[in-house]
């Protein structure tokens, strides 16, 4: 979410002086590189690399034309799936590390 708010900031402060169709791009170039990073460097997974790409550039779209409420709400649920896709991988291992394994299967 930090990326799609970032072009915003550096407009603001004046850092850069971007067309808003060349700073769109720029994010979205960014947005993809990271995408392609999570996937080639990590073992995220590809479903979390297009999460990454829809909420950095989802979060971009909206805090560009000021929908801040709706940036907080492309970025909250994904927090949500990812706390519980933790959760439930943690419950597997405890699962089988407690029900499975003194068992001896």
């Amino acid at each position: 979410a930090i990326l799609g708010m970032t072009p915003r900031i550096v407009r603001d402060i004046g850092a850069i002086k971007l067309s808003s169709s060349a700073l769109s791009l720029a994010t979205l170039g960014a947005a993809m590189v990271g995408h392609q990073a999570i996937i080639h460097l990590t073992d995220q997974g590809a479903f979390m690399a297009l999460q990454f790409l829809v909420v950095a550039f989802g979060v971009f779209l909206f805090d560009s034309r000021g929908r801040h409420e709706f940036a907080t709400m492309l970025h909250l649920p994904q927090l949500g799936l990812m706390l519980v896709w933790s959760l439930r991988a943690h419950t597997t291992v405890i699962y089988l590390l407690f029900t499975l394994i003194p068992m001896g299967l």
